[in-house]
């Protein structure tokens, strides 16, 4: 697996991102990206050229809802 996390950029977000990478890392899971980006971010082409080109085969992202559906 080649798992990215993304999060917005926020106390909240961030704290789960760092939550959830250390138990990924453990298990012996490549983290090939961690990103964050600020609130209703205009930079989702490439922020997904980003990823496409990391070979990214599961995303984890922490972030509101308007965010995740502008991922999308």
């Amino acid at each position: 697996l080649r798992v990215a996390l993304i999060h917005e950029q926020g106390v909240t977000p961030e704290s789960l991102a760092t939550a959830i990478e250390a138990p990924l890392r453990e298990a012996g899971v490549v983290i090939a990206e961690r990103l964050s980006h600020p609130p209703r971010s205009p930079e989702w082409p490439a922020l997904v050229q980003r990823l496409r080109a990391a070979g990214i085969t599961v995303l984890l992202h922490a972030a509101g809802e308007t965010d995740a559906l502008a991922l999308l």
